[in-house]
């Protein structure tokens, strides 16, 4: 037996309104469940932050290595400090240990509340028992633009006061002066969480405050070691990258 139109016509409506409410149903079930939802594999797919394992807790570096300052710093002229006194020559170069204590504001930035340290040089006249400490303070900012990587590059800006001892032939004279300048760059690679090391350069500009005033450089470079402990409280996941 054939079917009527109007039949036909009903059949047609209660199917299209039977897969109107199933369409319905299952936006209802993606809304409920997102997890269910179909998923366009040519979609690109958002991976979360790293997890912040910085911010909120204190960082410790201890670093060293060579140190060369202008002759600005201890004399203009890099010669006798006083009438009849000896020559002092040049000093080239020597050595520098820094420490740096700093809190972490958040993963990206970083400020040293402290951070200072001392270097020795002598003088290249041998003739001349000749040479120089300086003691240097105070605080820096420190950036670090990348983070989920165990290789943590890092640059970093600074001031503090600078003391230096001239040590001459048994006498000794203390020219103070001020670091306007601490620009730092670096890398720290974690092969643990918690412990890196890595390179530094930094180049000091600053001006002499007593005796005779002049404006002086200072270039150092060298290794530090950081210990990174963890923030009280925090829950490290493993296979999520820390930095």
């Amino acid at each position: 037996m054939k079917a009527s139109l109007p039949s036909l016509v009903a059949a047609a409506v209660v199917a299209a309104g039977a897969l109107h409410a199933g369409e319905a149903v299952a936006e209802e079930e993606k809304a409920k469940n997102p997890s269910k939802a179909q998923v366009d594999p040519d979609e690109p797919v958002a991976r979360p932050d790293a997890e912040d394992l910085r911010g909120g807790h204190w960082l410790f570096t201890l670093d060293g290595g060579v140190w060369a300052p202008s002759t600005g710093l201890y004399h203009p002229d890099a010669t006798a400090l006083g009438a009849g006194g000896p020559e002092l020559g040049i000093i080239d170069a020597g050595g520098t240990l820094h420490g740096h204590v700093g809190w972490a504001l958040n993963r990206y930035l970083q400020l040293n509340l402290l951070d200072g340290g001392f270097a020795y040089a002598p003088s290249l006249n041998p003739a001349c028992d000749c040479g120089l400490w300086s003691i240097d303070v105070g605080p820096s900012l420190q950036l670090h633009p990348t983070q989920g990587f165990a290789f943590d590059p890092w640059v970093s800006y600074g001031a503090g006061y600078r003391l230096t001892i001239l040590s001459l032939a048994g006498a000794a004279e203390r020219v103070q002066a001020m670091d306007v300048a601490k620009l730092a760059v670096g890398g720290t690679w974690y092969p643990d969480p918690m412990i890196g090391f890595g390179p530094y350069l930094e180049v000091d500009i600053g001006v002499r405050t007593s005796g005779d005033i002049s404006g002086y450089g200072i270039f150092h470079a060298g290794l530090g070691v950081t210990f990174d402990p963890f923030a009280a409280g925090t829950a490290f996941t493993p296979g999520v990258a820390s930095r």
